[in-house]
């Protein structure tokens, strides 16, 4: 048994393990930071009080920044994949799958949100805050009206209820 061999390959295993360790910590001080710049150009452009006008409570200047935050985990992982070895072939499959799963992630969303927002376009004329709305067994005073649902205090309750729902139940 050669002791030499030994540490040599102990050697190798211990310096990838060290320049992975840089990779993934990089990434993440990187990602961060790139995600809290974001936010802050965002909110100095003053895109939510924009949204706000137009009755979306949604914080774009966060989401995208989460999406900056992610793309740079992402492009990190793929970076000590690529580091490690690993061949385009699983990159691409790994980036297929992640497409794959954004889309329907997407698809679903827009299924959620484009039938409350359709609605809500109609309804929201009839909506006004502190009236009493009564749909089904809820009954409360409406606190605001937003883009994809109402809020409505019932009780001491404070509920969204989706423009879809008061459609349903008006039907009814």
């Amino acid at each position: 048994m050669d002791w030499n061999v030994i540490f040599g390959f102990l050697k190798v295993v211990y310096d990838n393990l060290l320049v992975c360790i840089f990779i993934l910590l990089f990434g993440f001080i990187m990602g961060k930071g790139i995600g809290l710049l974001v936010e802050s150009l965002l909110r100095g452009v003053e895109i939510n009080k924009l949204l706000k006008k137009l009755g979306s409570d949604f914080a774009f200047d966060k989401a995208l920044s989460q999406l900056a935050v992610y793309s740079v985990y992402i492009i990190t992982f793929l970076v000590l994949l690529q580091y490690l070895g690993i061949r385009n072939l699983v990159l691409i499959v790994l980036l297929i799958i992640f497409v794959v799963v954004l889309g329907i992630s997407f698809v679903f969303a827009l299924l959620m949100f484009l039938p409350n927002f359709f609605f809500g376009f109609f309804l929201r004329k009839h909506l006004k805050k502190g009236a009493i709305l009564s749909v089904g067994k809820i009954r409360g005073r409406i606190l605001k009206v937003r883009f994809s649902d109402v809020l409505v205090q019932s009780g001491d309750d404070i509920l969204a209820v989706p423009y879809v729902f008061i459609r349903k139940m008006s039907k009814e």
